[in-house]
């Protein structure tokens, strides 16, 4: 049901469901298509072939920095998985400066990591 007609029907004194389905219903009974099945494994028989352009477009002196970028960001995604998403923040709502002197590994220790 749209908005405007829930907004009415609900006015109007009309019981509406706000579920589409019923409990224990499925809203997807026939499941996934078989032709995303397909497309998956006619895109993985080209594997090979991505992942060598890939390479070669990271290695080409020719492409843009940022083509090289993309190129290798895939192969990293890739090969080792997406970095997280997830930022811890303790609160501290200091802002960090940038110097051009790193932390020791103690200084680091103490400022970053949890007893």
């Amino acid at each position: 049901m749209r908005r405007g007609n829930l907004s009415l029907a609900l006015c109007v004194g009309l019981s509406v469901s706000v579920y589409p389905f019923k409990k224990g219903q499925s809203g997807n009974p026939g499941g996934r298509p078989k032709e995303v099945a397909e497309v998956k494994a006619l895109a993985r028989a080209q594997t090979t072939i991505a992942i060598n352009t890939l390479v070669s477009i990271a290695k080409s002196k020719k492409a843009t920095d940022a083509a090289r970028v993309s190129a290798c960001t895939a192969l990293l995604d890739r090969g080792w998985g997406k970095p997280e998403k997830t930022h811890h923040h303790d609160g501290d709502i200091r802002q960090h400066i940038i110097s051009d002197r790193p932390l020791t590994l103690d200084e680091w220790t103490t400022k970053y990591c949890r007893a």
